[in-house]
Formats: structure tokens, sequence, C-alpha cells
């Protein structure tokens, strides 16, 4: 006949109340080394924070001010854009895409994905075209010479 589930928790109960009673010196050994652990983990993180609030200080308020609206409009990752070495470009007057001149309702911030710097300021279409090109110039001339190809004929 199975046991139920309550019989079980009950049973790891008793075996958990036992082994802590045999190993006392165990038990607290391990949650002191997983409390310092934690208490280590939450200073470094305490003092990245810091790190960043002090780097933010240092910002003027326009290098402040371009780089909130950078991440709430164009929807400009913060991991990817604290990789960003060089300073945003501003958004074009126009509002259209460097590459098909269309105006979209919403421009993307393009980057170099092995430098992190920013290119300018696109379309999604063409970002993403870009992005399944692989951001490589020979993919990009296959792409125009088989374009030019199909067109001769």
């Amino acid at each position: 006949m199975p046991i139920s589930a309550e019989q079980t928790k009950e049973r790891n109960r008793k075996y958990t109340r036992e082994f802590r009673a045999r190993n006392l010196l165990l038990v607290r050994e391990r949650e002191r080394a997983r409390y310092l652990k934690r208490k280590e983990s939450g200073a470094r993180q305490a003092y990245v924070r810091m790190k960043w609030q002090k780097d933010k200080l240092k910002m003027t308020p326009a290098d402040r001010a371009r780089r909130v609206e950078a991440q709430r409009r164009y929807k400009a990752k913060k991991k990817e854009f604290a990789e960003c070495t060089g300073i945003i470009p501003r958004k074009p007057e126009n509002g259209q895409c460097a590459i098909c001149d269309r105006i979209p309702d919403m421009l993307v911030l393009d980057h170099d994905h092995a430098t992190g710097a920013f290119r300018g300021y696109l379309c999604r279409e063409c970002n993403l075209g870009l992005g399944k090109l692989g951001d490589n110039l020979e993919s990009i001339l296959k792409v125009v010479a088989y374009l030019r190809g199909a067109n001769a004929d």
C-alpha cells in the first residue's frame, strides 16, 4: 500500500530533526558558510549599485536625459547600453531610417555587436535585416549581387 503525501512529509521532517540533532556542529557550520556567502554577495551587489550611482552623478544632465530617453523610447536594453563605449548618436531631426529613408513609428538604436558602439537609428525592419545577415558586409554584398542578377533577366 503506497504511503500518502502527508506521511512522506512527516517522515522527512522526522529525519531532518534527527539529522540536525546528531550533526549539530556540521549543520551550524553549513548555515554559517551559507550566511557568509549571502552576506558577501549582498555586499558585492551593494558595491556595484554604489559605483553605478557615482558614475551617474558624473554624467551631465543632458547625457543623463539622453540615456533615459534611449532606454525608454528606443528600447535599448540596459545591458547592451552599459556595454556601449561611445556617446549615443542624436536622434535624426527628420525621424528617418538611416538605410531606407522611411519615417517609421519608432526608430531603434543599431549597434555593432563586436564593439558595442552605436551606429545610428534604423527602422525595425532594417535592423532585423542587418541582424539576419549577421552584420556581415560579405553577406550584404552577396544579396546585392543576387538582386542585380535577378533584375538583369
